[in-house]
């Protein structure tokens, strides 16, 4: 099921990404691009779905730029502690 895709913890965000688009594909009918972000932004890690929805989001491409510079800024930030 698309809809209720997480991702992982550990899991990149470019394979989450791949991962929901695979699906999306495999459907019949296939899902349209509108859907499909609004599927993978509900399935982003709740600090990385933060960032991402400050964004205007056109495209499957603006969205995973965006994550991806989400999940690298949040790499980047120093432990608690």
């Amino acid at each position: 099921m698309v809809w209720g895709t997480k991702q992982a913890s550990d899991q990149r965000v470019q394979d989450f990404i791949d991962s929901v688009q695979l699906k999306a594909s495999k459907l019949a009918p296939p899902m349209t691009d509108s859907h499909v972000i609004y599927a993978i932004i509900n399935g982003l890690l709740p600090h990385i779905r933060k960032q991402v929805v400050s964004h205007d989001i056109q495209s499957i491409g603006d969205l995973r730029r965006y994550a991806i510079l989400a999940e690298s800024s949040h790499s980047d930030e120093p432990l608690d502690g």
